[in-house]
Order: structure tokens, then sequence, then C-alpha cells
């Protein structure tokens, strides 16, 4: 899945850096933090729900899961952990773009509340 995601944000020009679980995440978060993450749920060293908690705003503003788990309880707890969005999966190619703009629309407001 992190590659077919990698491929559609390349092909629409995004920068991209890859990590693959909560610890190298968190490594190169603190290295150059990120105006959008998108993170799994279930990862193989923990949670997306822990990466964003523990990353919080100052390292990624905005954070998008992408999941297999989808239930209303799943989509509750991503909100609560820091995501602002929670694309189901599987998802077309547009969603997670719709998503992302989604993002650069937010990011660009004052930093009120991101919603």
């Amino acid at each position: 899945m992190q590659h077919a995601v990698a491929k559609i944000l390349t092909k629409h020009h995004h920068n991209v850096r890859r990590a693959w679980g909560v610890e190298s995440a968190l490594a190169a978060l603190a290295e150059a933090p990120c105006e959008v993450l998108i993170s799994d749920i279930g990862l193989p060293d923990g949670t997306g729900w822990h990466l964003v908690e523990r990353a919080g705003r100052a390292l990624c503003p905005y954070a998008i899961a992408i999941s297999g788990f989808n239930s209303s309880a799943d989509v509750a707890d991503s909100e609560a952990s820091g995501f602002q969005r929670h694309l189901s999966k599987p998802f077309a190619a547009g969603e997670l773009i719709a998503a992302l703009e989604v993002a650069a629309a937010a990011l660009s407001q004052p930093a009120k509340q991101i919603r």
C-alpha cells in the first residue's frame, strides 16, 4: 500500500518521504517536520494513532489516516488521536488527492482549528 500511495503522490507532484513504522517516522519527523502526514493505522511497531499522538501538530500539522479499520469507533479513535481525515481502504486515487486539497486549504487558514 505504501508504494501505491507514494506513486499517486509523486504523480501529482507532492514530495514524499517514507517510513516503515512509528519509530522510523518519528525519527524522520524530528529531522524534518512535514505539512501532511499520511499513515496507515496498523504499523509494524505500533499504530498510526500512537504515531500522530506522539508527533503532535508541531511535527505534522495535518494528518490523514488510511486504514482497513473502518468502524465508527475506529474513525472516532483516528479523530481523537489527531487525524483530521480517515480514508477507508480501498480508496481511489482521487479520494487521496481530494483529501490533500482539503489539507492544503486547512493549512492556509489561521491556526485556530483544522477541520
